[in-house]
């Protein structure tokens, strides 16, 4: 007999009770077949991380306040579409860096 949501426990669930570790280097991963899922988390690197790669890299990302770059000493080689602040300047690389403020 099927079961109302609200009478699942725990131990209804099967092992490994709806969550899982992809590998070694996944924190967290959840998984679930609805069709929406709200999230709310902060990531909070140790040292320096990336977000994405330039193979596995972020569709959009909206920022609904301050983006808050690291100035540079001297700007070298980017790569096409990278943001970089240098003195109190913002630039932009399309093959060159170009100031934009």
């Amino acid at each position: 007999m099927a079961k109302l949501l609200s009478q699942i426990t725990g131990s209804d669930l099967p092992d490994p009770k709806g969550f899982s570790m992809e590998d070694d280097s996944t924190v967290f991963t959840l998984s679930q077949s609805i069709s929406i899922l709200t999230s709310s988390v902060d990531i909070i690197p140790e040292g320096n991380r990336d977000l994405g790669s330039s193979s596995n890299g972020w569709a959009n990302v909206h920022i609904g306040e301050v983006l808050h770059l690291s100035p540079q000493e001297t700007l070298t080689t980017g790569n096409i579409g990278d943001l970089a602040v240098s003195g109190s300047n913002l630039y932009f690389y399309n093959g060159t860096w170009t100031q934009i403020i």
